[in-house]
Order: structure tokens, then sequence, then C-alpha cells
């Protein structure tokens, strides 16, 4: 929508909440890790600050893989772009745009700002299969979300 290319969003949230991006990337981490995967790419949807692909691009066994963000928003994609470096690259670009393809894509914290989340059908080879891992993963973040409350 129109407040994430207004200037609105980034006057409430200046840092497009980067504080939390530690935490999101060992969570990803984590699940890469249990379920054996090693990528050669990563891309992230909706990457903001882009700050969760750098943490990742910071871990040793990350060392040989290619990050690439993907961000629509001119004001994250201001914040994003200040921190590409050698094998992580953002783009201003919608990824159904383009034809690339990656390992893993992560879609962290999109979905809820989408107005046609819908839309990304087409898009998706295997409809039933990545609906279950989309519960799946949901199910794992509840889990891990209960943890973290339960430590408070």
């Amino acid at each position: 929508t129109s407040r994430y290319n207004n200037g609105s969003y980034l006057s409430m949230n200046s840092d497009w909440h980067v504080e939390d991006s530690p935490w999101k990337a060992h969570q990803v981490d984590k699940i890469i890790k249990r379920n054996k995967l090693t990528p050669t790419t990563i891309c992230e949807v909706g990457c903001g600050a882009g700050e969760i692909l750098k943490q990742l691009s910071l871990k040793s066994n990350y060392a040989k893989v290619d990050f690439t963000g993907y961000e629509i928003s001119s004001d994250a994609f201001e914040l994003c772009r200040t921190r590409s470096a050698e094998r992580l690259t953002y783009l201003k670009k919608d990824l159904l745009e383009d034809e690339k393809q990656y390992d893993i894509t992560l879609c962290l914290d999109v979905f809820e700002h989408v107005e046609n989340y819908m839309g990304f059908d087409p898009y998706i080879e295997n409809e039933t299969y990545v609906k279950n891992e989309i519960k799946n993963l949901v199910k794992e973040y509840m889990e891990i979300w209960k943890k973290q409350l339960t430590r408070l």
C-alpha cells in the first residue's frame, strides 16, 4: 500500500524493525539446519531494511551462498541498499517480475502487507505442498514464540 512508499510508515518505524532481524535470522538458520538444506542461493521477498539477509550472510556456514533481497517500497529500499556487500544484493523489484529462481525464498512478515496474497498462487508449482509447508512453519514459529514468552 502507499503508506510504505509515502514516508508515513518510515516516520513511525525509522529503522524498519531492524532490531528484530538477528533473532529472525537465527530462526531461519535453525530451520535450514534442521532440514539439512545446503542452499547456494537465498532470496527474501519484502526484505525491508535488509538486515535479516545481512545477518545470515555473516554466518560462516553461508560463506558460499548468494543472497538477494527484493523490496518494492522506495523507503525500505533506501535502507536495505546501504547493506549491499559481496554476495548480498538488493533489488527494488517485485520477485514475481523476475525469472530468476532460488534454492530458498523467504517471505517473512510479508503476506499481511499484500493486498491480493492469493495472487501468488499461479507462481506456486505445487500449491498443496507449499500450503502444508506454510502451515508447518506457522506451527514451528508459534512454538518458538511460546518458548520465548515463557522465558520472560
